[in-house]
């Protein structure tokens, strides 16, 4: 099945969620690398996922990365991209050779000059902004146009219904970002919220 724009899952946590992305299309997976997170995935729970998927890029998910944690992170794990928020040094963060996603919680009254000021000195080191919405509004999707037009941007509209159609025709975003959720019990999982925007992408015959 093939989609029209690039879809990243975030908080892939199941065997469950990551078999029915894979299904469905999605580029990317993301897995929470962070061991005080609740959606932290062990070593072992990554191997066994990533065995059950192929041709799907993984991405490892950190609050905040620096280069001296990578070497030992990017040995326990086999990533394609490093998706993070924070850091210190993104050029030396870039020089691991790994591919970085930056996220960004984007501000409600932000414009572009706000979102440049912060993040323009960024760019050059990463591959895409992963920006996520808290609320969305006519007001906003401007604003948003005006940053896809100068960055890559996967967009994050924070679970809420959006018209994805709308939402690509509109801006130059590069695709959309979704996020998983745990299984109710092993094996049974209710894919609703996932499937409301995926079936919304699926490029028909």
């Amino acid at each position: 099945m093939a989609l029209k724009t690039i879809v990243i899952v975030n908080g892939i946590t199941n065997l469950s969620d990551a078999r029915y992305c894979a299904g469905m299309g999605v580029e990317m997976l993301g897995f929470e690398l962070d061991a005080s997170s609740p959606g932290y995935v062990e070593p072992q729970t990554f191997k066994v996922i990533n065995e059950w998927v192929a041709g799907i890029k993984k991405v490892g998910e950190l609050p905040r990365a620096e280069y001296t944690d990578l070497k030992s992170l990017l040995a326990t794990y086999s990533l394609d991209y490093l998706q993070t928020e924070d850091s210190d040094n993104w050029e030396e963060l870039h020089s691991a050779g790994i591919p970085l996603i930056c996220k960004v919680i984007w501000q409600e009254r932000w414009t572009i000059t706000d979102f440049q000021q912060k993040y323009k000195p960024v760019a050059p080191y990463v591959d895409f902004f992963l920006v996520e919405v808290i609320s969305f509004t006519e007001e906003l999707l401007v604003t948003i146009g005006e940053v896809t037009a100068l960055y890559p941007v996967l967009l994050d509209a924070g679970g809420m219904l959006v018209d994805v159609e709308k939402l690509l025709a509109d801006t130059s975003i590069k695709g959309i970002a979704l996020k998983g959720s745990h299984e109710i019990r092993p094996g049974l999982k209710d894919f609703d919220q996932l499937a409301q925007i995926l079936e919304q992408l699926e490029v028909e015959d």
